[in-house]
């Protein structure tokens, strides 16, 4: 019986260290490249997630494979496979990610997520086999398995939005429109899929239809215009998503602001949006938000609930006052502002006053040495009231200047574009820390502080006593 290391794919490490020699004899290199994929598409689907398996040695027969997935207990759910035909069964559990340090439980995996373990259940059970002479067929199992992720992704969205059309082809075609430009700019592009309307077969033109002119590729920009879809994939319009008004649902959804034009047609829970953003990212939006997002090569799943109340819970055990819903909650959106934009933020919410001294004095908001200019733009600041109150743009543009924004577990900001410094055990001042994100918030959390850090890179990263608690976003 052997664990795996649910992430890692075999990153320059021998196939050994992740099968015994008996699994590796009956599945061969390709096989067992495969299954490392393939287990290992589930963390990097969903990052929010811990996964531990084991392959166990089971009797060979010519019983076909069979998979089953059971929401499990309160804090887990199982997944188990057996593959009589190569003598082994693989076992999996995932629960979500919480720190040693949380007084609460892990919430159960919700339908989409356990929807996801299904299909990679069901991908491993039909695709793994025992090894034969035949290199062609080891080499097509290893290709299967690197792009186990994107199959998964088409299949989950195909089933859970009962849509028609071939999504991966169109996904691979947005792949290929990120690498092109029209006029020497960059293109993006959106459309909106409603799975509620179908149109005639003969009519299907998506995704065939990205891949006909660059005009027609041109034509939508995914922020202003998109155009509409069937669930069948037949051109049903091409109209201005521009909102002007506050849907209801934007309320409570999450999302980067570019997107918000796109999330405001998402009404309801049949319709879902795709987008290609001018930095090559590929986005699925629906009523919720952001819900997947393609970046550097990898796609991942964003459960915005469970990352609030990771900042929650590490707000509770350190202390750091009550870290009230909508100042989470703005701070987070700024993050996903700022981690789109590609500027990168890095926000701290501060436990008590005597954690200013992280914060360079000429650097707090009302300080007397700053300049007459800045004293004005305090002011200005000053006059919102506490960060919630602040527009998203304009805290992005605070955010994306070089320092962090600060502010108390009420939301009260107490710096911006602040220099942030590192104490060594003694509390004299050691050193100070520009330009590095992730320095400071290493530093400024391990005074029990709370930090999100949003990356140049993309990813987004809550840190507490001194660690990153929560990664998303990032390549693993």
């Amino acid at each position: 019986m052997n664990d795996w290391e649910c992430d890692q794919v075999l990153d320059g490490q021998s196939l050994d260290d992740y099968v015994d020699y008996y699994t590796h004899q009956v599945l061969g290199d390709g096989g067992v490249l495969f299954l490392a994929n393939a287990l290992g598409a589930i963390q990097r689907l969903l990052p929010h997630t811990t996964v531990r398996h084991k392959v166990i040695h089971i009797g060979f027969s010519d019983e076909e494979s069979t998979y089953s997935v059971n929401e499990g207990d309160h804090q887990a759910s199982d997944l188990l496979i057996r593959m009589p035909r190569v003598g082994c069964a693989v076992c999996a559990t995932v629960s979500r990610h919480l720190t040693g340090r949380s007084i609460d439980e892990p919430s159960p995996l919700d339908t989409g997520e356990l929807l996801i373990l299904d299909i990679v259940a069901s991908r491993i059970a039909k695709s793994l086999r025992p090894k034969t002479d035949d290199p062609l067929e080891e080499q097509s199992l290893s290709a299967i398995g690197s792009l186990v992720d994107e199959q998964v992704v088409s299949a989950w969205l195909k089933e859970k939005y009962e849509i028609g059309f071939d999504l991966l082809s169109t996904i691979a075609e947005l792949r290929k429109l990120a690498e092109q430009t029209y006029e020497n700019k960059s293109l993006s592009f959106g459309c909106i899929i409603d799975t509620a309307k179908k149109g005639l077969l003969r009519d299907r033109v998506f995704p065939e239809f990205l891949g006909d002119t660059k005009s027609h590729r041109a034509l939508s920009d995914g922020f202003s215009t998109a155009y509409v879809i069937s669930s069948d994939g037949c051109l049903l319009g091409f109209k201005d998503i521009r909102v002007y008004g506050s849907p209801r649902h934007l309320g409570k959804a999450h999302y980067p602001m570019w997107a918000r034009n796109l999330v405001a047609q998402c009404t309801n829970q049949s319709t879902i949006a795709i987008a290609l953003t001018k930095n090559g990212d590929i986005v699925v939006l629906n009523k919720d938000g952001l819900l997947l997002a393609y970046r550097f090569g990898q796609w991942q799943f964003w459960n915005h609930e469970h990352i609030r109340h990771v900042i929650h819970i590490e707000s509770r055990v350190q202390r750091v006052g009550t870290a009230s819903e909508p100042v989470a909650k703005q701070l987070y959106e700024s993050a996903l502002d700022v981690a789109f934009r590609r500027s990168g933020g890095l926000f701290v919410i501060l436990r008590n006053r005597e954690q200013i001294k992280f914060v360079r004095a000429r650097d707090r908001i009302g300080n007397l040495s700053r300049d007459p200019a800045e004293i004005q733009l305090d002011e200005a600041i000053k006059a919102y009231g506490n960060v919630e109150n602040i527009p998203r743009s304009v805290l992005a543009d605070l955010a994306g200047l070089d320092g962090a924004i600060v502010v108390n577990s009420k939301g009260k900001i107490l710096a911006y574009g602040a220099v942030l410094k590192i104490f060594d055990d003694d509390q004299s001042e050691n050193v100070k820390i520009e330009g590095s994100r992730t320095k400071a918030a290493r530093a400024v959390s391990a005074g029990r502080n709370i930090a999100i850090k949003a990356s140049s890179d993309g990813d987004i990263s809550v840190w507490s006593e001194g660690e990153p608690v929560m990664e998303i976003g990032g390549v693993s």
